[in-house]
């Protein structure tokens, strides 16, 4: 793939003394602190933002077994931390024509001029229910190479069995549960997106991070 590569469709990890303005937005909502499902602390929050959510990445399909998260860290990081602060890192399961992917990189303001080997996509989204949650270290948080955290697990749940449920009216259409697969549609064009995941730098200093929910327009 070659620089600056965007998908077609339109569908931050903090900086030194730095977090990013969702993070602090977040913090600074008293009257939604903190909750608790199972064994994790949990919060729910509406996020909008000026312009549509974009991201850049590394594609699993050419790092399988998510060694495209590894490739991010080792040749973008440094990079984008410096082009972007506040920083935030984002994974992103989505549809590409027939094709499915999942990208691991970071939130950017623009598509252009990208580093070379990163893929671009606008979601064209604006507007998510976002569920923060942390778990007691990293590695209950998100996992390793044999599967997902047991956070990342239980708050899916939690999304799927309880929030879902009672805003189903609220969110974009569900099109597989079980995965939690979203379909978008934006102007004319259509695509199939999971849960997008937020994340900070340092998740063995802080381990938590967010799925942002799809809202309809």
């Amino acid at each position: 793939m070659n620089a600056a590569q965007k998908a077609n469709n339109n569908p931050e990890g903090y900086g030194p003394g730095e977090k990013p303005e969702l993070i602090q937005v977040f913090e600074q909502k008293a009257a939604t602190p903190y909750q608790t499902y199972k064994t994790i602390e949990y919060r729910m929050d509406d996020v909008e933002y000026p312009d549509s959510f974009k991201m850049a990445g590394v594609p699993y399909s050419l790092y399988p077994d998510f060694a495209n998260i590894g490739r991010f860290h080792d040749e973008y990081k440094a990079l984008m931390m410096d082009r972007y602060a506040p920083y935030t890192e984002v994974g992103i399961s989505r549809s590409f024509g027939e094709s499915y992917d999942y990208l691991f990189g970071c939130q950017v303001e623009s598509l252009d001029e990208l580093p070379e080997g990163l893929i671009g996509i606008d979601t064209g989204l604006k507007r998510f229910a976002s569920i923060t949650f942390r778990a007691p270290s990293q590695e209950e948080l998100v996992g390793g190479s044999d599967g997902p955290g047991d956070a990342m697990v239980i708050a899916t749940e939690f999304l799927k069995e309880v929030w879902l449920p009672e805003h189903l009216d609220e969110v974009a259409p569900i099109v597989d549960w079980d995965s939690s697969c979203f379909e978008i549609k934006i102007g004319e064009e259509t695509y199939h997106m999971n849960l997008i995941e937020v994340y900070k730098v340092e998740l063995d200093v802080d381990a938590e991070m967010c799925y942002y929910i799809p809202l309809k327009p």
